[in-house]
């Protein structure tokens, strides 16, 4: 098993995997790097790191990259992104699974692909000190290509939301408060695609049991009611010190500076204090045909995950 310790968040988009990150990553043994895999897609393009800094001004991660590619001018982005599209798709999880099945234009693809992160990860590893690096990429695909690197130790936190508190955040228009050189908006789902999408990508997410070490579902509800002690149950399933948690108290955290990188349009705060609570504006605000769509079309998981329990 590799020396290098990744921990996962997957899921939905929408389903607070920013703010569960963010908690997690205040802690001395985490090192949070956002949404690594959506970086090649925003690399011809300026965007803040948490630091505050640009990321390509940002002193860790051009270290990062000076180590594993000779700089950013050593990597090509539309080149990687061109590949990370090809073969990054849930849909092709079982050409990525086993190697018998990849025609031999995939497979050239994903050793690339499995060559630049392997240097890349390799060098967070180094410049963080060791430390567990926390990717909240959120795609299945994403991290059962990561698993074949082996010098990485993968472990999965599901992170599940209700689904009409996922398609009703959906339907808001967000625009992306870290890019630096263009305005621009996420684009918005419909009812029945955000409602589809839920069920669809958390079922994939459960493949991820094969590739884990180890692999746990956890509800943003859950997390939000007891930061706290969510966050410590993940800490010490991960071998570290429970203990040093001061930084959140009761439904806030305190942030220090970290290196996260894109997911949620709002960037991780730099140095302040986040609230850390559920977001129940959908139980009034999504209209009631909206919400017979969604339960219409997601209720087997949302009966797994408990979300009809008293």
């Amino acid at each position: 098993m590799g020396n290098i310790q990744v921990l996962a968040i997957a899921g939905v988009g929408r389903s607070g995997s920013t703010i569960l990150e963010t908690a997690l990553g205040q802690h001395q043994d985490f090192f949070p790097i956002g949404e690594f895999a959506m970086l090649w897609g925003e690399m011809n393009h300026d965007f803040l790191c948490n630091c505050g800094e640009s990321f390509f001004k940002c002193t860790f991660w051009k270290t990062v990259f000076d180590q594993a590619t000779d700089g950013f001018q050593g990597i090509d982005p539309d080149e990687i992104l061109k590949i990370r599209q090809a073969i990054d798709r849930n849909s092709l999880i079982p050409l990525i699974r086993t190697p018998a099945l990849r025609p031999k234009g995939y497979d050239s693809k994903l050793n690339r692909f499995l060559e630049v992160l392997s240097k890349i990860y390799s060098s967070i590893h180094e410049q963080s000190g060791g430390k567990i690096i926390l990717d909240s990429s959120k795609s299945p695909a994403y991290f059962h290509i990561l698993s074949l690197i082996p010098d990485i130790k993968l472990t999965i936190i599901h992170l599940v939301r209700d689904s009409r508190a996922v398609a009703y955040s959906w339907q808001k228009k967000k625009k992306m408060t870290y890019s630096l050189d263009r305005e621009q908006y996420i684009e918005r789902q419909g009812t029945a695609e955000a409602s589809v999408k839920w069920l669809a990508k958390n079922m994939v997410a459960h493949t991820l049991t094969s590739i884990a070490a180890n692999y746990t579902v956890i509800r943003y509800e859950d997390f939000a009611n007891n930061p706290k002690d969510i966050v410590r149950t993940i800490v010490t399933e991960m071998g570290k010190d429970p203990n040093k948690l001061a930084y959140l108290t009761g439904e806030a955290a305190d942030l220090s500076e970290t290196h996260g990188i894109l997911g949620n349009p709002t960037p991780r705060a730099q140095t302040q204090t986040i609230q850390i609570r559920q977001d129940t504006d959908w139980q009034d605000k999504l209209n009631w045909l909206d919400k017979w769509i969604v339960l219409f079309l997601t209720w087997p998981l949302l009966l797994r995950y408990g979300y009809f329990s008293s």
